[in-house]
């Protein structure tokens, strides 16, 4: 099976056909006090780092956008509109836009995973002369392929496993970059403190030379100029990006006078940020990049006196919270930017422990630079895989082989996820008329809330076969009314309704019939539905309601009961 014909298998449905797009909005307050109703504000710079986020009182939230872990969230505004996100519990932020599905066909996972591959696409159509946002009739009319959901299951399982393995080696090279600050502190104390007692010198002692850097034409390629690393090659993690280094003209005699050496620290010393002022890098000769590299005009070298210190344990000083609030004194203002004053910065004091003992740290520097070497080509390794699954993956190629090999069971499992939403209704009700004291019934609003049940308690890798939206009586979902239609049709249950419509019951129409269509229904979603019935289901409307709004607090955003409340009690 060609890659091209098995795109062409799946059904294609526009993307606002098959999914809901709605556009975060602007809160008109926060609090400051974290409790269990607070509600995380899901902006850009949180979901990136997962750090403090702004609260909002759930309280609040009545005219805002609320998101949960199966959403994908799509940065709207902004230099990075386009870029996805996991979803999270929170409020949707006003530069954030909420991608749910709304079509059984489609899995949320599967939706992520293929908004991720369309990220590029639009980031490049993002429309604005000063703040880019993306276009909704892009995002509205993006194609999306719908395989039948057990081709879905498998693309998801394949990308969520290569997904984990490069979060793992990103995460070892994140510890690998936590050790050394840490071993560093423990080897010589808070410099603030200096609880060891080291002596101490002016900067400008310990080093052999500072210098500024230098300016030169830029040239376009390499035979006509050489290598100059500027304050934009020097990221905040301390090291050296040289995926974008810059070629200049400049005379053969200032090559050798500002070519720069290994265990050379960089020094930006120009910006217009408060993050990005004073930062620090150690120059390490790349493998891969022959030449020398020189530095620019608003970087300065420092290279430090042999003897005095190595080059390791003054970037890590220079790099230390008690070096970085210094800096806060060290500089001016003018025009916009932050410069530091050399004269001042040279002049504050560094710590000056045995030589020996800063060699000893030196040499476990260096022996952790080779594991992040080897860190790194991982991550980079298994980046290209990832990228490479994921463009295979919506195109059928993933799984084409997989598909052809087993297409009478794909076929036979597509058949059962289209009963499943039916079955579990049916196996909830009987089993509650199972357990029942007094009657055989149950209340459509009661039932509402234990399909909700076993979906947030139940298997943790079982898909959504419901959309619950926050509403008058918590979770609530009007595609459970759709099958409750269906069920009555085919003579399976019996729908006593009521005026009032939280009071409508439904009762099996055929219990040996119902028994006999849930044989098929798998073990795990049997013990699910027994213990969600087991432990919610002797309670009142209102117990029930309460208990929900305890444990899932984000589904009594238009609570009526809550309301009651908490206008009796003013």
């Amino acid at each position: 099976m060609t890659e091209k014909r098995n795109r062409s298998a799946w059904p294609m449905r526009r993307l606002r056909e098959v999914a809901e797009v709605v556009k975060g909005k602007k809160p008109v307050r926060f609090v400051t006090k974290r409790s269990g109703t607070a509600v995380p504000y899901l902006e850009a710079s949180f979901l990136r780092t997962q750090t403090e986020s702004q609260l909002i009182a759930l309280s609040d939230t009545d005219a805002l956008i609320l998101a949960n872990e199966a959403d994908t969230l799509i940065l709207w505004d902004g230099a990075n509109a386009g870029e996805i996100f996991r979803g999270q519990f929170g409020v949707v932020a006003s530069t954030m836009a909420r991608v749910r599905p709304v079509d059984r066909r489609l899995l949320s996972d599967f939706l992520f995973y293929w908004l991720a591959v369309n990220s590029s696409r639009l980031r490049e159509t993002a429309a604005g002369s000063t703040v880019p946002h993306v276009r909704a009739k892009v995002v509205d009319e993006l194609q999306v392929p719908l395989p039948p959901l057990p081709v879905q299951e498998r693309i998801v399982e394949i990308l969520q496993k290569a997904d984990e393995i490069r979060q793992k080696r990103k995460q070892a090279l994140e510890l690998v970059d936590k050790i050394l600050p840490a071993l560093f502190m423990e080897m010589f104390g808070d410099p603030a403190t200096n609880p060891k007692g080291w002596p101490m010198m002016q900067l400008r002692e310990v080093l052999e030379s500072w210098d500024s850097g230098v300016w030169g034409e830029r040239a376009s390629n390499k035979t006509e100029g050489v290598y100059v690393l500027r304050s934009t090659n020097m990221p905040l993690d301390g090291r050296i990006d040289f995926s974008d280094v810059a070629l200049i003209k400049v005379d053969a005699s200032k090559i050798a006078r500002f070519s720069l050496h290994d265990g050379d620290i960089l020094l930006n010393r120009s910006s217009g940020s408060l993050e990005h002022i004073g930062k620090v890098s150690l120059f390490r000769q790349p493998k891969y990049l022959d030449g020398p590299f020189l530095f620019s005009n608003f970087v300065h070298r420092l290279r430090a006196k042999k003897g005095v210190v190595t080059s390791e344990y003054l970037f890590h000083y220079l790099r230390s919270d008690f070096a970085r609030i210094n800096l806060q004194q060290l500089h001016a203002t003018s025009s916009g930017l932050r410069n530091l004053q050399m004269s001042d910065y040279l002049s504050q004091p560094v710590l000056v422990p045995p030589i020996a003992l800063q060699e000893y740290f030196s040499n476990i520097v260096a022996a952790a630079e080779t594991t992040r070497s080897y860190c790194e080509t991982a991550v980079h390794d298994h980046e290209c895989l990832f990228s490479s699954l994921l463009s295979r993956a919506f195109t059928g190629a993933l799984t084409a082989e997989w598909e052809a090999a087993n297409a009478e069971w794909i076929a036979a499992q597509q058949a059962f996820y289209e009963r499943l939403p039916q079955l579990l209704i049916l196996a909830l009700i009987a089993e509650r008329a199972k357990r029942a004291r007094r009657a055989a019934e149950v209340l459509v609003t009661a039932l509402m809330k234990y399909v909700f049940l076993v979906q947030m308690e139940g298997n943790a890798s079982r898909r959504r076969l419901y959309h619950f939206v926050p509403y008058h009586y918590g979770p609530f979902t009007k595609e459970l009314y759709a099958d409750l239609e269906r069920l009555e049709q085919d003579n399976l249950i019996v729908v006593d309704r009521e005026s009032a419509e939280e009071k409508t019951r439904i009762r099996l129409a055929d219990p040996a019939k119902a028994e006999q269509m849930l044989a098929e229904l798998p073990d795990d979603f049997k013990e699910d539905i027994a213990a969600v019935i087991e432990t919610y289901g002797d309670l009142e409307h209102n117990a029930l309601l309460e208990t929900i709004y305890a444990k899932y607090p984000a589904y009594a955003q238009k609570s009526r009961l809550r309301r009651r409340k908490s206008s009796k009690s003013q």
